[in-house]
């Protein structure tokens, strides 16, 4: 009646009994593991012998009349973990499922433990990762490893966003499904197949199917499923992730993700956001810089009010949920959670398994009613057949894929926006605009050496950059065709040198402001247009110092400069200006120095220092030292406007400070440079999910 097959050993007189689990997790919110416990008497069974040329009822018998039987040598079961096993009844394979344990419970009494292939994926990690977009065919076989699956191709093309941690293959499966919508079911050959159910029924569960004592169960239903959705957006802050002496190859994991490492005394073999692989060269230090995680709490159902009569239930930890699929998970959710009326019966098993939709008998109505089958548990072996231990929810059908938001339109300037034929439901993040920069500010003058005073100016200061635009998410129910005025707000100008920038304008999407949004300051990443938007613009940068004598009062044995510092700006270097010409006469013991150089300022070199001369009137060596002034610091240029949508605009440069001087007729110290203006901050738009 039933067999099981395992390690080229067929058991199927020592069976005892057998009993099998099946669950199936309707919409990801478990992973179960389907089970098979079978015990068996292996060893003491005799064989009995059969008279030649008589049939198999015709027994060899002793004189006193018992049958004539042979004791076989007991062959013990061996344990090899993950082995396969193939289990039948009535010659049909019921499942095939993998050794787990296998227990001695007496003399010639083993237990087999096998479980489906989901186990399998208990067993080892995946390393997770960070995704924009990605098919999920291919996160999916990532995830999977070396466990066999088929999957349906329509799941295969669906786009997967989010985060999935270093973690069990199993827990980030099960964060995948729900994400998806698929369902995973245990194939009979021992492959999982990674499917959508279906709405058609399978089955009828008659009269003649469901044994007495069946139950009727009304349970209190959900009222409302709260879905923590999560958004992950690049930042700069930089962390120190490991630090360690090392001279091997080694691999750290994270416990969230990171980006752009770095490493000293080491090599970075291999890295994602959650694991760096190096190689290691005395004390190790990693570095890197984190994402900003963002969460949002999506509520289906009854809004909860902390009455006793709220039953909410929370998934919070899924990081595969997301902006474009969590109003489509919180539904799903509820749609089952809220499922009040289940039947229990045990039932004859047959071709159906638990995710399937069927019809059953009501145990008191006695009319069929259409379910879907959620467990089969337990499955034990009855007088002729398997009966089941099984439960169906009564009016639910499973929904479909989940696509998420599979469309999007950015809207810039104002008009109105239509919703499309067929949408329903439409997710807006509105970006206000960005703030101008501040203007940057003048350099200083630089002051003549005299005695022990004077000296260059200092560069002027880079202007504070603008803030980048609010920005505002909500989910709304629409109608099709249905207009939303809009506006998105025109950012604000960039100050003048000194002076602060204008605040952008608020974007408005029907009734709805970005001004009740929040600000990004490294930005909001949105993976569907691929812009990086509301981002801070950034700060102007400080001219440089002027050039410098070492000493208010030099000799010409010792006509040492301190350099003003060189400025980078958009890749190019930018340098104080070149000392003017000495003059010196040893035949005189007489000498002069040149003015030192200007302050660089982004976009421009410093002015040069001025050349000094000597005027010689007797040949005694009298002199009339002229000229030498200190390079001007140079104009700073003006900052750039913002490039993207509801940036900020980048603050002003400061201008160079002026060069140094030594007190002559005819000597000045150089001027400083200006400042330049803020840059405008960016425009707001609208990005509409449908």
């Amino acid at each position: 009646m039933v067999k099981l097959i395992y390690n080229g050993n067929e058991y199927e007189n020592e069976i005892v009994s057998a009993t099998l689990d099946m669950k199936h997790s309707m919409v990801g919110e478990t992973l179960s593991v389907d089970s098979l416990y079978l015990p068996i008497i292996h060893g003491d069974l005799p064989e009995r012998f059969i008279a030649v040329d008589q049939g198999e009822d015709d027994w060899l018998v002793t004189a006193d009349g018992y049958e004539l039987c042979a004791k076989p040598e007991p062959v013990t079961p061996e344990f090899n973990a993950n082995a396969p096993g193939t289990f039948f009844h009535n010659n049909i394979l019921i499942a095939k499922y993998f050794l787990h344990a296998l227990q001695q419970i007496g003399k010639y009494e083993y237990a087999f433990t096998l479980y489906s292939a989901i186990r399998l994926l208990d067993q080892t990690k995946h390393l997770g990762g960070l995704y924009s977009g990605d098919a999920a065919g291919d996160v999916l076989a990532d995830i999977m490893g070396g466990v066999p699956y088929t999957v349906d191709s329509d799941i295969t093309t669906l786009q997967i966003y989010g985060y999935l941690p270093f973690s069990t293959r199993r827990n980030n499966l099960q964060m995948f499904l729900m994400a998806t919508g698929a369902a995973v079911r245990n194939a009979a050959d021992g492959t999982l197949r990674i499917t959508k159910l279906s709405e058609i029924e399978t089955g009828t569960f008659g009269k003649d199917r469901v044994f007495i004592g069946a139950i009727v169960e009304d349970k209190i239903p959900c009222t409302a499923v709260q879905v923590t959705e999560h958004n992950f957006i690049e930042s700069a802050e930089e962390v120190t992730l490991y630090e360690s002496s090392s001279i091997t190859t080694e691999t750290i994991y994270f416990s969230e993700p990171y980006h752009d490492y770095s490493i000293t005394n080491g090599a970075i073999i291999e890295s994602g956001v959650n694991h760096v692989k190096f190689t290691g060269a005395g004390l190790v230090t990693i570095k890197g810089k984190k994402y900003v995680h963002i969460k949002r709490i999506i509520t289906h159902g009854t809004t909860p009010t902390d009455s006793v009569d709220d039953v909410v239930k929370s998934v919070t930890s899924n990081t595969l949920i997301n902006p474009y699929n969590a109003v489509d998970i919180a539904q799903r959710l509820f749609d089952y959670l809220s499922v009040a009326k289940s039947i229990r019966a045990e039932v004859v098993f047959g071709s159906e398994r638990p995710g399937d939709v069927v019809n059953v008998v009501h145990p008191y109505t006695e009319q069929l009613v259409k379910a879907t089958l959620k467990s089969m548990s337990p499955i034990s072996v009855g007088r002729s057949e398997l009966r089941a231990m099984s439960e169906f929810l009564v009016g639910y059908t499973p929904p479909s894929l989940i696509s998420g938001f599979t469309h999007h339109v950015l809207l810039t300037g104002s008009g109105t926006w239509e919703v499309p034929e067929g949408v329903t439901k439409i997710r807006v993040a509105l970006f206000g605009a960005g703030d101008g920069g501040s203007g940057g500010y003048d350099g200083e003058d630089g002051t003549p050496a005299e005695s022990s005073s004077g000296g260059p100016g200092e560069g002027g200061s880079g202007g504070v950059n603008g803030s980048g635009g609010l920005i505002f998410e909500l989910n709304l129910t629409v109608t099709p065709g249905a207009p939303f005025d809009f506006v998105c707000g025109t950012g604000g100008d960039g100050g003048a040198k000194g002076n602060p920038g204008l605040a952008g304008g608020d974007t408005t999407f029907g009734i709805y402001s970005s001004a009740l949004g929040r600000f990004y300051p490294d930005g909001y990443q949105e993976p569907k247009t691929g812009l990086t938007l509301g981002a801070d613009g950034d700060p102007g940068l400080a001219g440089g110092r002027g050039s410098a004598f070492q000493t208010a009062w030099p000799s010409w044995e010792n006509d040492v400069t301190i350099p003003g510092p060189s400025i980078v700006y958009k890749g190019v270097t930018f340098t104080p200006g070149a000392n003017g010409a000495n003059e010196i006469s040893l035949t005189y013991n007489t000498y002069g120095f040149g003015g030192r150089g200007g302050g660089a300022a982004a976009g421009a070199n410093g002015g040069n220092g001025g050349n000094i001369t000597i005027a010689y009137v007797s040949t005694y060596g009298s002199y009339v030292p002229t000229g030498g002034s200190g390079g001007n610091g140079a104009d700073a240029v003006d900052a750039d406007d913002a490039a993207n949508y509801g940036q900020g605009g980048h603050g002003g440069h400061g201008g160079g400070g002026g060069g140094h001087n030594l007190k002559y007729p005819s000597s000045y110290p150089g001027q400083g440079g200006s400042g330049s203006a803020g840059g405008k901050g960016g425009d707001g738009c609208i990005v509409i999910y449908y």
